[in-house]
């Protein structure tokens, strides 16, 4: 049975859209848990969330607190 090249293109599609749509979630879930538990501002929360998942690490914004 072959795959039509149209299939194909339409799993790769909504593959990705789902991927995408997970890695969103992630990005705003750590924003969340960043904000609240080290008491960050929404957007040094959401910064500091891509820079670590990035691994860059760049080192001006850190933790305050062990957890």
């Amino acid at each position: 049975m072959r795959i039509r090249h149209s299939e194909g293109s339409k799993f790769l599609q909504g593959s990705l859209t789902r991927e995408f749509i997970f890695v969103v979630l992630f990005i705003i879930l750590g924003m969340m848990i960043f904000h609240a538990v080290e008491d960050m501002p929404w957007f040094t929360s959401l910064y500091f969330t891509i820079v670590t998942m990035a691994t860059i690490g760049f080192g001006d914004v850190t933790p305050k607190t062990d957890l």
